[in-house]
């Protein structure tokens, strides 16, 4: 997903959900929304013109981590407030006994949005 690779996010995320219920939908939306605020974390340090050190420095993350969101931040198209805001949808979904995969479909778009275009289900 932090590479922008559309497909197999959405692919890992059928993955995730084949089988699992209401409870397994609430863990995925955690990981979801955790990576959202993150990138969102990782988008505003590289925007103030600093890198991967101040990114570990501020998500308390290995050096891998850091460098997988700063090279994520620096990729054009993905919005993590739009995430965000998919994520507050999906919670709603799924505690309401909506859709909840479909709901969770539309954060990991929202995370892999491709710069200019408009959003697709697939790569």
């Amino acid at each position: 997903m932090l590479a922008g690779e559309r497909a197999r996010a959405l692919s890992a995320l059928d993955r995730h959900l084949a089988g699992g219920g209401p409870r397994e939908l609430l863990g995925l939306l955690g990981r979801l929304a955790g990576i959202a605020r993150r990138l969102a974390v990782a988008q505003a340090v590289v925007a103030r013109g600093e890198g991967e050190d101040a990114l570990r420095e501020q998500l308390a993350c290995h050096p891998f981590v850091a460098r997988k969101y700063t090279q994520a931040a620096r990729r054009p198209g993905a919005d993590p407030a739009a995430g965000l805001v998919a994520a507050v949808r999906a919670d709603r979904a799924i505690k309401s006994g909506g859709d909840g995969g479909a709901a969770l479909r539309e954060v990991v778009l929202a995370l892999t949005a491709k710069a200019g275009g408009r959003r697709r289900g697939t790569g």
